[in-house]
């Protein structure tokens, strides 16, 4: 079997660029604990395509907890941003 290659062409660097930005930007509020549960919430959203949704809630889940929110609030702000994947 051959492997499928795509051409790397400078939209996907930009893609690739931008959505590491987006992390790094989020890794670090969150080490500063500046991170508020709407910057959060952002971030993870802008990670969703329709194929991931629960990967990027596991990853999401652990710092849902921001602002002593209960499981059930966390788990409504994870239905109000996957939508917009």
């Amino acid at each position: 079997m051959t492997p499928v290659c795509f051409p790397f062409t400078d939209d996907t660097g930009k893609e690739m660029r931008d959505l590491m930005s987006r992390q790094t930007e989020l890794l670090a509020a969150i080490a500063a604990g500046n991170a508020s549960a709407e910057f959060i919430d952002a971030s993870f959203g802008a990670l969703l395509d329709g194929t991931n949704t629960t990967k990027v809630f596991w990853l999401w889940w652990p710092l849902s907890a921001t602002g002593g929110a209960s499981k059930y609030q966390a788990h409504c702000r994870n239905v109000r941003k996957s939508p917009r994947a």
